[in-house]
């Protein structure tokens, strides 16, 4: 979640810089940094604490880089914050460096000095290293080493000159009237920009006053044409809520219908499914559980072989022919390291692909034989919501489309089903209970979330939620298995959220927490029937639907 940023023009870089900053906050953090001619200001905590710099600082030079970090290498502390130097040179850096410890070793035997545990450090050491008066080729010298998924921003003092290289990181590079910019997303810099340039894999950018180069990794050049850049690109505001979350999570009906609708008059490529035997969907995290969502369904209407795979697990398939299979591959950004290396496999082996994103330019868009766009609009919120709801609805009009494709009657997409679906999924935001359930989640260390069918599913990502967000201890587990182990760690008021939207699976359902709350525990019941054959502390009553959620008509007893 680490953010770069770049400025080099004919103003100050301090404000540039700044601003940048604080457009990527959405990213999540927790340490902060800037470098402007060699002045090295970085700390743990908010960009804010930037502005208290002073006025040598920020009117001392009109190139310079930043950065936003969320720890990985090193706890965070001043020390391990970007930039990271090595005598006059500096660095900002996202991703892994997989080989820097090799690097230490070589580097500390020749004499130099690491403080941070940082693996950003050795690649500016590396630097510093080759650097003999030329950073653009002691850039190119050390990339030669580096192994990983990376992208970083150099800079030497007094030089004023800007050198960037992408690789399977995201980098862009945009010119606007008042210089230079570069950024890990185009959100940081859209609106300074009249025109944009994607660095792509192994590319590198040297930017030095308003003038922009680009050469692959042999030092050639290359000629890259500029894109533009729509100046109406969205705002980073939350619009009157409290947080970006909230808002995000009440644009989430909004978000599915403009992506159902978004593919009705432009899909897949004619033919593109011929052949086809069967079907891997495969991402991480969040995007996970929808592709766990388009399995459940297409093995439920389509009735062809459907896999669920965790992208960071594909590295040894068990077969290497893979000529009759379609990959999914779903991630809200596009740049996700572990899909883009699974993605990377599945085409060696013959799979044809298709990527879901929500953001257009990038990584897994380029190398995808077929790209949908999912349209949820831009999500800053640290977890995803509206972008997760978007790609369900992704499932839900590739699933049709399968069976359109195959004759088999089906109703998914219905204008009916989907307006219920919609009217149900815009009233979430407004349910009092939900806050209520929250309020007595606060000072809880464990809760567990149980389902079947779709429902695990959406368990899954609830439990999922509730970890990312509150750092509260929760598990989903299948409600079938919990005689399996599972049902022995349910105690006295242990809270337990379950989840009930399916008819041919109530009555096992109904079962499954009979047992938890025989067991002492308290069970919040998210269901669409208006009444079950047992007592729940709280039912909230929900509108059925394809998703596994909803809610119409909400109810506590």
């Amino acid at each position: 979640m680490c953010g770069i940023i770049g400025y080099c023009g004919n103003y100050s870089a301090f404000s540039f810089l700044y601003e940048g900053l604080k457009r990527l906050e959405y990213r999540g953090y927790d340490s902060v940094g800037i470098c402007i001619d060699g002045k090295v200001i970085k700390m743990k905590g908010h960009v804010d604490q930037l502005n208290k710099c002073g006025s040598e600082v920020k009117n001392s030079g009109n190139c310079g880089i930043g950065h936003t970090r969320w720890a990985t290498h090193g706890e965070p502390t001043y020390i391990n914050a970007h930039p990271h130097s090595s005598g006059n040179i500096h660095i900002v850096h996202n991703g892994i460096i997989e080989n820097y410890k090799e690097i230490k070793e070589e580097l500390t035997k020749k004499g130099y000095n690491f403080v941070s545990q940082t693996d950003t450090e050795a690649a500016a050491h590396l630097i510093n290293y080759y650097y003999k008066g030329d950073l653009q080729q002691a850039v190119l010298s050390a990339c030669k080493e580096l192994k990983g998924s990376y992208a970083f921003v150099a800079m030497c003092e007094k030089k004023n000159q800007l050198v960037a290289v992408r690789k399977e990181s995201p980098l862009i590079v945009g010119r606007g009237k008042e210089g230079v910019h570069l950024a890990s997303d185009i959100s940081a810099i859209a609106d300074k920009c009249d025109e944009l340039f994607v660095l792509d894999n192994g590319e590198l950018a040297v930017i030095k006053d308003r003038e922009i180069s680009f050469f692959d990794m042999f030092n050639a050049p290359i000629i890259k044409l500029a894109e533009s850049v729509d100046k109406n690109y969205e705002s980073v505001s939350k619009e009157g809520y409290a947080t970006f979350m909230e808002k995000e999570i009440n644009e989430g009906a909004k978000s599915v219908k403009d992506t159902i609708e978004g593919y009705k008059d432009n899909y897949l490529p004619s033919g593109f499914l011929e052949d086809i035997k069967s079907i891997y969907f495969c991402a991480c995290g969040t995007a996970y559980h929808a592709c766990c969502y388009g399995k459940k369904l297409i093995e439920r209407y389509v009735k062809i072989p459907c896999f669920s795979l965790v992208a960071s697990e594909f590295k040894e398939p068990y077969t290497t022919d893979y000529s009759q299979c379609l990959f999914v591959f779903i991630s809200q950004s596009g740049e996700t390291a572990d899909t883009l290396a699974a993605h990377t496999l599945a085409k060696k082996y013959g799979a044809k692909t298709l990527a879901v994103t929500n953001v257009s330019k990038s990584s897994l868009e380029e190398v995808a034989d077929a790209v949908v766009k999912t349209r949820a609009g831009r999500e800053y919120a640290v977890a995803s919501t509206k972008a997760y709801l978007a790609q369900l609805g992704f499932c839900l009009y590739f699933t049709q489309y399968l069976c359109d494709t195959k004759n088999i009657a089906c109703k998914l997409t219905e204008q009916e089903n989907l307006d219920k679906l919609y009217k149900a999924m815009d009233s979430v935001g407004k349910i009092s209970q939900i806050k209520e359930l929250a309020n007595n989640m606060l000072h809880e260390e464990h809760a567990y979330f149980l389902g079947r069918g779709l429902d695990y599913v959406t368990a899954s990502e609830a439990s999922l939620k509730l970890k990312e967000i509150t750092y509260i201890h929760s598990e989903a587990y299948p409600a079938g298995e919990l005689k399996h182990g599972t049902l022995a760690l349910i105690e006295k008021d242990t809270k337990v959220i379950a989840f009930l939207t399916q008819s041919e699976l109530k009555e096992k359902m109904i079962g499954n927490i009979s047992e938890v709350i025989a067991r002492g525990a308290q069970v919040t019941l998210f269901s669409q029937y208006k009444s079950v054959d047992y007592d729940c502390d709280k039912i909230l009553l929900s509108a059925a639907g394809v998703f596994g959620f909803g809610s119409q008509r909400v109810g506590l007893r």
